[in-house]
């Protein structure tokens, strides 16, 4: 199940893809789902403030959490390894300049699928300040954790955190040499094999680069730049990887 937009929804289940309209999600931009591995039923969603339940309904405890609507990445779900019903919802902050900015931080809040309507248990862990709204995962090399990846606004810096059954743990910092920008809106996306990473920079002088990733150490490395421009015509924010890898 994926719900983004304004209440919009698509249902995969069945291996075609299906309008679903029962999502309550209405924002500008980041958002997360996620279902059960071996069923394909729905678990919740989240549009980094407030999160729903299988139901549609609010979780208990399910507002206020960090992100916003208009943050690129606002939530990216990530299950706590080795634990049997919970879940991390992992938020950037919303740095829209149009309002006031409540948080600069990457954060965490702590899903319980122990009732199965769901209950967030902590909320708004603050992991590291002065974050874009870039925010991406994958699973590490041994295939028991993850890396959860952000970007800082204002240096050529990631912080790559690694989620163990022991926690969240300190980050991996990976600095690159590359024309200063602010950071703060557009897409970073990890390659589905793991091995590389790819990010947009829309504001100020706007760039493009991929770059290797290591699912073993957490570095990043081997910067390239795609794209450079100031034309405010011609601004960098969307990208994913092909499913195969090779684009």
């Amino acid at each position: 199940y994926w719900y983004f937009g304004d209440r919009a929804g698509i249902n995969f289940k069945t291996g075609t893809a299906r309008a679903d309209t029962n999502g309550q999600i209405n924002t500008s931009e980041g958002c997360a789902s996620i279902s059960d591995s071996k069923t394909g039923d729905l678990l919740f969603y989240t549009d980094g403030v407030s999160v729903w339940n299988y139901k549609h309904e609010l979780m208990t405890g399910g507002t206020g959490l960090a992100g916003g609507y208009s943050s690129t990445q606002s939530a990216l779900i990530v299950p706590v390894p080795e634990a049997d019903k919970k879940y991390y919802i992992f938020t950037s902050p919303d740095l829209t300049n149009n309002k006031p900015i409540t948080t600069t931080s990457t954060q965490f809040s702590i899903v319980s699928l122990k009732n199965p309507g769901g209950e967030v248990t902590s909320l708004n862990e603050t992991l590291i300040s002065g974050t874009s709204e870039k925010l991406a995962g994958t699973i590490d090399c041994s295939g028991k954790g993850y890396w959860v990846l952000t970007h800082l606004r204002y240096s050529n810096d990631f912080y790559a955190f690694h989620v163990t059954k022991s926690g969240v743990e300190p980050p991996v910092i990976s600095h690159y040499d590359a024309p200063s920008t602010d950071h703060v809106g557009g897409y970073m996306k990890i390659s589905p094999n793991g091995k590389k990473v790819a990010i947009a920079s829309v504001m100020g002088k706007s760039f493009l680069a991929l770059f290797d990733f290591d699912t073993k150490t957490g570095k990043v490395s081997n910067p390239m730049l795609l794209g450079d421009t100031i034309n405010r015509n011609r601004k960098y924010y969307g990208l994913t990887f092909s499913p195969d890898n090779s684009k």
